[in-house]
């Protein structure tokens, strides 16, 4: 049964990352920038002063050296958005949505029930699954409200 859940959450996260790609695909902005500074930055060690013990030492940011590529996406999607989608019959507009929710709902109750069955005490286990049962409800509804 464990192994079950597993492979539901495995699907329903691959569903989600599915949707999002496909959302920012379909309808998302996506910009690249090439160059000498493409949103890329190297960090380099500052020697072995740490290794003598003389204390903890952070890595110091360098400029970039070269050229790189940087490809950001963003979408966004709401409820009244899917809902007039659905309303009017274009599912193809809707799936990329859909996909990524009913993935992400999918991932988060195999979870929950993984935790639920797993973590002992029992009581324990079914109360942080519970809580994130309602975490998922409430996020929903306030996705639902905006």
């Amino acid at each position: 049964m464990i192994v079950g859940l597993i492979v539901l959450a495995s699907i329903g996260f691959i569903a989600a990352l599915a949707g999002g790609v496909w959302l920012v695909l379909r309808e998302g902005r996506i910009r690249t920038s090439t160059g000498r500074e493409a949103g890329a930055k190297v960090f380099s060690d500052p020697g072995d002063a740490g290794a003598e013990g003389a204390g903890a030492t952070l890595p110091v940011a360098e400029a970039f050296r070269g050229t790189g590529i940087m490809v950001e996406g963003e979408a966004e999607t709401s409820y009244a958005r899917i809902r007039g989608q659905l309303r009017s019959g274009d599912w193809t507009a809707a799936a990329p949505s859909l996909l990524g929710i009913s993935g992400l709902i999918t991932a988060m109750i195999s979870i929950a029930l993984i935790l639920g069955i797993v973590v002992e005490p029992p009581l324990l286990g079914w109360g942080i699954a519970a809580l994130m049962l309602f975490t998922l409800v409430r996020a929903l509804n306030q996705f639902r409200k905006a």
